[in-house]
Order: C-alpha cells, then sequence, then structure tokens
C-alpha cells in the first residue's frame, strides 16, 4: 500500500499546478454585440456545435467552458506551497479538486444571424438551463 501511494505521490506532483494554469478564461460576453459578424462569435465561444438555417435566419448551437478570472489562477501557488511541503503528498486532494470543481462552467449558447451573417439575438445558458446573458 505504502509503493502505491509513493506512486501516485511522485506521478502525480505538479499535477494540480498545471490543471490551475490551463484552466480555461472567462468568456467576455461583452463582444457579443448586435450586429457583429459571425466571426467575432466563433473567436469568443469556438465552433458552434451544429448550425441550422430557417427561412434567411443562421442559427448556430455553441457548448463552451466558461472559466474564472485569471487572478483565481493564483491557486497554483497554494497547490505549489501543499507539494513542497507534503512532499507531493497533497496531490491526492488537489488534483481531484482542481479537475472537477475547478476548471469552470459547461455553458450553453444560441445565436441568431440575420440573412448578412450578423447577430441579431444571443441566449446564454448555464449547464441547469439558466439563463446568462441575453441579447437584446
Amino acid at each position: 500500500m505504502k509503493i502505491v501511494l509513493i506512486s501516485l505521490c511522485v506521478f502525480m506532483n505538479g499535477c494540480s499546478v498545471y490543471s490551475a494554469m490551463k484552466a480555461p478564461d472567462p468568456v467576455d460576453y461583452n463582444r457579443l454585440v448586435i450586429g457583429a459578424p459571425r466571426d467575432s462569435v466563433v473567436t469568443t465561444l469556438g465552433s458552434p456545435v451544429y448550425t441550422t438555417i430557417k427561412q434567411d435566419i443562421t442559427t448556430d448551437h455553441f457548448e463552451f467552458k466558461d472559466g474564472y478570472s485569471a487572478g483565481y489562477k493564483s491557486r497554483a501557488l497554494v497547490y505549489l506551497a501543499g507539494d513542497f511541503f507534503s512532499g507531493g503528498l497533497a496531490e491526492i486532494i488537489f488534483w481531484p479538486m482542481e479537475e472537477m470543481l475547478l476548471q469552470g462552467s459547461e455553458n450553453k449558447a444560441v445565436v441568431e444571424y440575420d440573412h448578412a451573417d450578423k447577430i441579431q439575438k444571443v441566449l446564454v445558458f448555464s449547464d441547469d438551463q439558466k439563463l446568462l446573458y441575453q441579447l437584446p
């Protein structure tokens, strides 16, 4: 049992620090304004999961991770200190916590465009269907 714990500590050492630093940044919903081109939406939210076209209205459906502010990534310093003072044992707690709880939230968005591919409507929902952002 001791060998398993020591092996876990050695191989997981630094994983929480790496995960914290590579966590997604927050999505800037202020970039999604009426009349903005479709390219700006793809730049902000990523590629759409699927697209529908009905009567000259294109609708993109997105799924994306909305992260935390850059200052929130300073938790990596706590992980690093925990690794140092515990000889890596802190990773048994920090890494699963980082991966399961602190990597941002899964959100969905529906964006409608006019015939010129300019934004005409935006709806952003959390994973539990709570409305987070809406235009107009």
